[in-house]
């Protein structure tokens, strides 16, 4: 059986220092299921909006019902997030040699580089490059990335918020998440 990507992508040492409950999120055989509450922030510039509809992200809300269903096939895995009745799906892989920190998220046309960062509090996804169409974006245009989840109350926390470098604020969703299944 092929390990978890995250423990691929950040090693076996690295992997078992994680908080429990991010341990069990991210220990993905087979498919696994989270629910949870989450807030959903959307930024309201022409840009932002007209990012927000292409690239499928979920509409402003609080207190939304939200699953996210994980599925290995031991190259890779398959997120669904369910926020409420508004569906997210990416495709996340390792980018780099195993050990390295480094996955990729794919999600429609844009491919993201992110290399893990793991800290006494959780876990951060920072985007270092992102290719847009198979292109890659110039820094300049680059999103920044404010992504981190926790561990705290006996459940996995989340908060993913990006900011266009032109548009301010794309997405911002934050809560909690604890096994379906």
């Amino acid at each position: 059986m092929t390990s978890p990507l995250f423990e691929r992508a950040l090693g076996s040492e690295t992997f078992a220092a994680l908080p429990p409950n991010l341990r069990a999120l991210h220990d993905v055989t087979g498919v696994r299921a989270w629910r949870g509450l989450a807030d959903v922030e959307r930024g309201t510039s022409l840009i932002a909006r007209t990012a927000g509809r292409l690239f499928g992200l979920p509409p402003a809300a609080s207190g939304m019902a939200v699953t996210v269903t994980m599925t290995s096939d031991g190259t890779g895995e398959t997120w669904r997030r369910q926020f409420g009745t508004f569906s997210l799906q990416s495709r996340l892989g390792l980018a780099g040699p195993p050990g390295a920190g480094v996955i990729w998220e794919r999600m429609g046309p844009v491919r993201a580089t992110v290399p893990l960062a793991l800290s006494g509090q959780g876990l951060g996804w920072p985007i270092s490059s992102i290719r847009l169409l198979g292109l890659p974006l110039p820094r300049a245009l680059l999103p920044r990335s404010e992504v981190t989840e926790s561990d705290r109350d006996g459940k996995a926390w989340f908060d993913v918020k990006l900011t266009l470098p032109v548009g301010g604020l794309l997405v911002r969703y934050r809560g909690w998440l604890e096994p379906l299944r």
